[in-house]
């Protein structure tokens, strides 16, 4: 009978002829077949998802965890040499340039006798170095750039670029206000934050141990979120910290600004309904209908507030109380009219809003009733509308 050892051995130096610059998944798989049940074959898994997840210090943390453990015997040459380069590049990724080529020259000099670990640990430490001249060359770069000009833009974007790959772009502020020797004005420290959040600050994302866009923007909220704090009347600047944090949803954190606004400024109509539709987005849907009820009991507000209230009104099954507050935006706006068909862009309205509630409930021959009861002698111009509603609807 063949040894099951002797033969997984002798597998894995096939392997290891035949395979070209990276560890190939049949030979990972061979690995985990092997170590199923080892606590470090789980681990390693766990370190992997992080990374896929950008959450690049945990991963760090897990890798350490590994091999500062005694190596185990389930661990061959192979893997163990493999988790250290990828440790290399999971610092790299932070910007720990000088940890990262330790880690990686210590396979390059380790008496292995894989010869092809020392040469793909050789590719990664050019890659490591080269990174790391090109950081320090970017930052250099974007700091000359902006003591000649301050407002040059491609000074902001290569300094960005220069600390994303350093893992300094969360304290880029802070590092700007130190080597130009003077406090930002809000606009150098706006187009900073915006750099920081434009295409390409990530740099090569075609290999390991470079950031992902993903993980880059989080810099940018760091850096937005500092900006509102250091600035808050700066409204450009907390308008494009609303959207970025919309588009990496993070609704509550905008649910949150929202509320600091209307608090601020009460009067103002446009932060508050702004607040009832982060409310929504957060699903925060009886918050939302308390803010609209706000609104409309404050002024007429704007034609569009009903039909998104009424619309918010359904999806919460209050059928009856959505078909009041389009009833209510037809009284303040009467003349607001469904664009007609084939035109440019179609307006709707709160009669468009009303006979489709009415259509679903199979209640459209009470359509007059129902609006003449709520709106005594209402103007020509409602049932010129309300006919053109119907109309498009059917």
């Amino acid at each position: 009978m063949i040894n099951s050892s002797r033969l997984l051995t002798c597998l894995v130096s096939i392997a290891l002829v035949v395979t070209p610059a990276i560890i190939p998944i049949q030979f990972q798989s061979i690995v985990h077949a092997q170590t199923s049940n080892s606590n470090w074959s789980n681990l390693f898994d766990q370190a992997q998802n992080l990374e896929g997840e950008d959450k690049y210090s945990e991963a760090e943390k897990i890798y350490r965890q590994i091999l500062s453990a005694p190596r185990p015997a389930s661990m061959n040459d192979y893997m163990y040499y493999y988790i250290q380069m990828r440790f290399g590049q999971i610092l790299q990724t932070q910007g720990k340039f000088t940890e990262a080529i330790e880690v990686l020259q210590r396979v390059i000099n380790s008496t292995t006798n894989i010869p092809e670990s020392q040469n793909q640990a050789r590719r990664i430490l050019n890659r490591v170095v080269e990174s790391q001249q090109n950081a320090a060359e970017l930052v250099a770069s974007g700091l000359r750039e902006l003591q000649n000009d301050p407002n040059t833009r491609r000074g902001y974007f290569e300094l960005a670029r220069g600390l994303a790959a350093q893992g300094q772009l969360a304290n880029g502020f802070t590092f700007l206000e130190t080597n130009l020797g003077r406090p930002l004005t809000p606009e150098s420290a706006l187009e900073l934050a915006r750099a920081a959040n434009s295409q390409g600050v990530e740099g090569d994302t075609s290999g390991s141990g470079y950031r992902s866009r993903n993980s880059v923007r989080q810099d940018a909220i760091a850096l937005y979120r500092q900006l509102v704090n250091r600035y808050p009347d700066q409204q450009t600047a907390r308008a494009e910290f609303i959207e970025l944090l919309r588009l990496t949803g993070r609704q509550a954190e905008v649910v949150g600004l929202y509320q600091e606004q209307v608090q601020a400024n009460p009067p103002e109509s446009r932060p508050t309904l702004e607040l009832a539709r982060a409310l929504v987005a957060n699903g925060q849907i009886q918050e939302a209908i308390a803010v609209y009820d706000q609104i409309l009991s404050q002024d007429e507000g704007q034609p569009i507030i009903y039909r998104e209230f009424g619309a918010l009104l359904e999806r919460n099954q209050q059928f009856d109380r959505a078909i009041q507050i389009y009833l209510k935006g037809i009284q303040a706006f009467p003349r607001d009219t469904t664009s007609y068909p084939g035109c440019h862009g179609f307006h709707r309205t709160a009669y468009d809003s009303l006979v489709s509630l009415l259509a679903r409930q199979n209640r459209l021959g009470q359509i007059l009733p129902i609006l003449e009861q709520s709106f005594p002698n209402p103007p020509e111009a409602a049932y010129t509308s309300l006919a053109l509603s119907l109309a498009i609807c059917h």
